[in-house]
């Protein structure tokens, strides 16, 4: 079955998580910063891997998966969601991605979070650095990103 990672990262880490799952399912991953990936209609499985920041998920994806996301019939559709609101991950997903997309979504995956405020210079990173205290934060879960990994390879 062919793969397809498609993520979008601030400060890395969610690239971080999304290399290690290409690397798992030895597939391609494409950032979306890069602009949106072509012929994603020609995928089985499309990973969805972004960061809730400031309590929102980020525009440019949920455009992109509203818009531009032509699923094929049969293709798998997973979310892997990064950030501190790990209780809140699907209530954000829902406020910023259509309904038929989510219901067409076979899982959603949280990938932890990291944070340095040595990084973070903006007034939104001050705010965040607020909530978080004046502390790195590293608290990532590769044992989440890698269950993920082995559902979708035991799918094919």
């Amino acid at each position: 079955m062919k793969t397809l990672v498609v993520y979008l990262s601030q400060k890395g880490y969610m690239k971080e998580v999304s290399e290690r799952i290409g690397s798992g399912l030895n597939c391609e991953i494409h950032n979306l910063a890069d602009g949106a990936p072509a012929l994603i209609s020609e995928y089985d499985n499309i990973v969805i891997s972004a960061a809730i920041f400031a309590r929102k998920y980020p525009a440019k994806m949920a455009q992109f998966c509203n818009n531009q996301l032509n699923l094929k019939r049969g293709s798998h559709l997973y979310f892997v969601v990064g950030g501190f609101e790990k209780d809140n991950i699907e209530t954000y997903l829902k406020k910023s991605i259509n309904q038929d997309i989510l219901t067409k979504t076979k899982s959603i995956t949280y990938a932890g979070a990291k944070y340095d405020p040595k990084e973070h210079k903006t007034m939104t990173h001050i705010i965040m650095k607020f909530m978080q205290g004046n502390r790195f934060v590293n608290e990532t879960a590769w044992e989440n990103i890698d269950s993920l990994v082995n559902s979708i390879l035991e799918s094919e």
